[in-house]
């Protein structure tokens, strides 16, 4: 086996990229594409386990010539019974050097929300793993897809296993009976790639089926409870236990849509495309009636959260009896190899939930990497190139991918773990510093890295209470704070709101589903009153915070409620005023109330260069206008100082925190952008498609399957 050097020679750029060797474009299908079809079924039938072979040389240089046969189909059974027939679209990417004598392992792509099997991640990600030698197949998960990327039938399911997990492996019976596919013992040997809507369904599917031996889901969820209706209460990493949580509805203006929101509009689009007309289109009608009973409760129902813990990937780590969709001898659990990449920016699936994966996963020793990348699912600020030269495959970033970090790491993470190569695939934590300057045609300069997660140990900074005008202050480390006390107003469901991010829609040239966005970059901003801010002192030097600050609180209801909603985020304070809110998203928590209350918030994780003369400011927030806050008024009191001080956790580097001078008074969808409109689809509709849901639809089928069209698309 070859060895294509250490992980930090592998990052060097310049290996050979040849263009690959495909005929089969749309526009000829006929005569060319028959033989190739024939060929891939021949080489398909039955199958012979065989022993390892060296990758080809042309696998070390990426410039394996390959074909890629397009548009095939296959109808699964899927449903609690293997009752419901559902049309599943899909392409292969055959290397020439992948045949009965020399077989190659296989990989399965895994599509986003609306994407499919001819849209650009799928395209680029399967080019670029067929040209190192790799036999792929990118398939369109059911629901998902439209005329211009591959469409397959049935409804969207959440993921549920024994819908989309069954479609899987059904993608996996494919490359397993073919002769060109490396097999052993277990079956075929598979890896799988994908991001956002294709993510969990990798660690789902390692958790039910041995052929699967390594997998590198992109910025996707652990436990999607957390994801859509997150509790950061609590400071350490378990994102299964806080319930209920804040749900990410729109409350209030100027927020369009809350990441629920948004993510069920989406999946009504797909409906239309679909020409589905029923009242919940897109969607299996369950996802309405939940939906609706969550906004008109305030919280998610024991049933809804019930609903997505079934499609958890946290929920199904540990092996467990068989269920609806296990082989015979029951659950295996996720034991196989797994690299997490999740963006620093990133708002759905936040970079909370990929540490709670990776912390599960390295506690019951499963091999993982955590990769903190720039980007995700949302907007944090104006264009300033960062993450430009990644080479993520998943966002926008699909040329030269053998010249870019992420697509080098995930080569190297499938080839150590599928092909057996004693190849170096680097260090356990990396992520990407936005302050660092490059080229920006290879973002490799721009990544730190660290043995493990955590990177750095926290300093504890005492909050100290200050007058409602100038706010309070963060005291120096170790300093013994005077007791004191601050009071913010919960305005309840008829109050404004503060305001951090708009899902989707706050870049400038975004546009909604109905023409241009009426809501542009909009700054964050906290009504008076609604807000208790803490700021330190200018910083003596610059300093670098990589990991997931928590903050230490005692709070009380004025009103004797049993529980109360904050909203804690970070911020960076220049000395002429401005500032920075890192990252772009505040850190949601339900509290139960009794009496004094002492509690423990985490915030979201990030990588930041706070400089020299800036300050650090958190903010205490009672409402926000993308997602659910408490609707019924109330006042709550936060108490300072005293022996258990409350205190702000902020990760530091090995220096510390210093001060030069006391200031003069403390005080489109997932990554894809938006959508052009759905036929017959306005925005006034999509917005009554959500008021009907809020009434509570029920009824109809759990599943349907519809005839996947066939008529020509972009081949990418």
């Amino acid at each position: 086996m070859h060895d294509r050097g250490p992980f930090w020679q592998r990052l060097a750029p310049g290996l050979t990229q040849c263009r690959p060797y495909d005929p089969l474009v749309r526009l000829a299908k006929g005569v060319v594409l028959l033989p190739a079809v024939a060929l891939a079924l021949a080489t398909g039938a039955g199958v012979t386990p065989a022993a390892a072979a060296p990758a080809p040389a042309c696998a070390a240089a990426g410039n394996c010539q390959f074909t890629r046969v397009m548009d095939l189909h296959r109808t699964v059974l899927d449903g609690p019974a293997r009752a419901t027939p559902v049309d599943i679209e899909y392409d292969l990417y055959l290397p020439a050097v992948a045949t009965p004598a020399s077989p190659q392992p296989g990989i399965v792509h895994f599509n986003g929300l609306g994407g499919g099997n001819d849209d650009a991640a799928a395209v680029a990600t399967s080019g670029f793993m067929a040209r190192h030698g790799y036999v792929v197949l990118a398939f369109t998960s059911q629901g998902n897809g439209d005329p211009g990327n591959g469409t397959s039938g049935g409804v969207l399911e959440l993921e549920a296993p024994e819908y989309d997990v069954v479609v899987a492996k059904a993608m996996v019976d494919i490359l397993d009976a073919r002769k060109d596919v490396l097999h052993d013992a277990r079956g075929a040997v598979i890896g799988t790639t994908g991001g956002s809507y294709g993510g969990a369904p990798q660690e789902l599917l390692a958790e039910v089926d041995p052929r699967i031996r390594a997998i590198t889901p992109w910025r996707t969820f652990w436990n999607p409870e957390f994801s859509l209706a997150p509790n950061n209460l609590g400071a350490d990493f378990d994102i299964m236990s806080k319930a209920p949580g804040v749900l990410k509805v729109r409350s209030a203006a100027p927020a369009a849509l809350g990441w629920m929101d948004a993510i069920l509009v989406r999946g009504f689009q797909l409906g239309a495309e679909h020409n589905d007309v029923g009242a919940c289109p897109g969607w299996d009608p369950k996802v309405c009636t939940l939906y609706g009973e969550a906004v008109a409760n305030g919280q998610a129902t024991a049933d809804g959260i019930a609903t997505v813990r079934h499609s958890a990937p946290a929920t199904w780590v540990d092996p467990l009896p068989a269920g609806p969709v296990d082989p015979p001898g029951g659950r295996r659990g996720l034991r196989v190899p797994t690299m997490l990449v999740e963006g620093e920016h990133d708002f759905l699936f936040t970079t909370d939930e990929a540490v709670a994966a990776y912390t599960a996963l390295k506690a019951r020793g499963v091999p993982v990497e955590l990769v903190w990348n720039y980007g995700g699912h949302g907007y944090d600020g104006p264009g300033t190139g960062g993450g430009t030269g990644e080479g993520d495959l998943q966002g926008t970033d699909t040329t030269n991918p053998d010249g870019k970090p992420l697509p080098r790491r995930m080569l190297a993470w499938l080839d150590r773990w599928l092909r057996g190569e004693p190849v170096d695939t680097g260090p356990e934590f990396s992520y990407y510093r936005d302050w660092v300057t490059y080229n920006h045609a290879d973002a490799t300069p721009a990544y730190g890295y660290a043995p493990a997660f955590p990177a750095e140990a926290s300093q504890r900074l005492p909050l100290v209470a200050g007058d409602p005008v100038n706010g309070g202050s963060l005291g120096a480390p170790g300093s013994a704070p005077p007791s004191g006390s601050v009071t913010i107003v919960n305005p309840g469901a008829a109050g404004p709101a503060s305001f951090t991010e708009q899902p989707n829609f706050q870049a400038p040239d975004a546009t909604v589903p109905a023409g241009p966005n009426p809501y542009p970059s909009l700054p964050p901003s906290d009504p008076p009153g609604e807000v208790a801010v803490f700021t330190s002192d200018p910083l003596a030097r610059d300093l670098v915070s990589v990991g997931i600050p928590t903050v230490h609180l005692h709070l009380s209801s004025v009103a004797g409620r049993p529980e109360a909603t904050l909203f804690a985020k970070l911020f960076d304070v220049a000395p002429d005023g401005t500032s920075v809110m890192v990252p772009r998203d505040a850190a949601p928590s339900r509290i139960p109330l009794s009496g004094a209350t002492t509690a423990d918030i985490k915030l979201l994780g990030f990588a930041h260069l706070f400089k020299q003369g800036h300050r650090v400011q958190l903010r205490l927030a009672t409402t926000d206008a993308a997602m659910t806050a408490d609707r019924t008024p109330d006042s709550l009191t936060l108490t300072t100082g005293g022996v258990d001080a409350a205190a702000l956790n902020l990760p530091v580097d090995a220096a510390g925190v210093g001060v030069i001078a006391p200031p003069a008074s403390t005080g489109g969808l997932p990554n894809t952008g938006a959508r052009r409109p759905a036929p017959g689809l306005s925005l006034l509709a999509l917005a009554a498609s959500l008021a009907a849901a809020v009434l509570g639809m029920r009824g109809r089928r759990r599943g349907r399957s519809s005839a996947s069209p066939t008529s020509p698309s972009a081949s990418g």
